[in-house]
């Protein structure tokens, strides 16, 4: 499953540009068409912000994420010398 996806048959969403100028998002069909419709992209762009306008994250939990990723994007110290697996001395045969 994609990104984006119909609301009525869970297929993927693709996006199409009409008359050069406007993208329109349809569904593929790809489980059969079902007579849906076009929806342009700012109204889209509409609705995914109000959806992610009304998701509220506790405090407690966003500053655990916050730390998380301060955590993760600090550059890691290298570790301890460790030989490569190309450096090894071959015996010959």
């Amino acid at each position: 499953m994609g990104p984006l996806t119909c609301g009525r048959c869970q297929c993927a969403m693709t996006a199409e540009m009409k008359k050069g100028r406007y993208v329109y998002y349809r569904c593929t069909g790809s489980k059969g068409r079902r007579g849906n419709a076009y929806i342009r992209q700012e109204e889209l762009s509409a609705l995914l912000c109000a959806t992610v306008d009304a998701i509220q994250i506790p405090e407690e939990i966003a500053e655990f994420l916050a730390e998380q990723l301060r955590r993760r994007s600090r550059p890691r110290r290298p570790s301890a010398a460790r030989p490569r697996s190309g450096s090894r001395s071959r015996t010959a045969r």
